[in-house]
């Protein structure tokens, strides 16, 4: 019966720890508004029952020099030589049910250029999710 009890825990312990971000939705694209210019617009959307925060958005470092990319406030990010990123602080609460959105200005590329953005949700480095983006010609 001690046996049976233990894995039922262990069971339980286990499945209640999936992924922290599964009612979350993440999305980023990339939008080319004229011929020298595009925007990166990224949004989280919290479906969960409780209040999230997305502390960071942080961008590969070859798309994100690549395509001159800015947060629309002119902020550039910093780099993260560690996991060669830019990162942009955000520490926006996304309230239950609510989305956030951020826009990145840029411009375009003659060529084809791909990365990451990532998401850094509650303040938790191993809490994050990774979008693939691509851009250009």
């Amino acid at each position: 019966m001690k046996k049976l009890s233990l894995a039922l825990i262990l069971s339980t312990a286990l499945s209640s720890c999936g992924d922290p971000n599964s009612q979350l939705k993440f999305e980023a694209t990339i939008d080319q508004q004229t011929a020298k210019n595009l925007i990166l617009t990224t949004k989280v959307t919290n479906y969960s029952n409780s209040d999230k925060t997305l502390n960071e958005i942080d961008i590969d470092k070859s798309l994100h020099e690549k395509l001159n990319l800015s947060r629309m406030d002119g902020s550039r990010g910093e780099f993260i030589p560690f996991d060669n990123t830019y990162s942009y602080e955000v520490n926006r609460k996304i309230p239950s049910g609510e989305s956030f959105s951020t826009n990145f200005k840029g411009s375009t590329s003659k060529d084809f250029i791909s990365g990451d953005v990532d998401f850094i949700i509650d303040n938790n480095l191993l809490n994050f999710r990774s979008i693939s983006v691509d851009c250009c010609k």
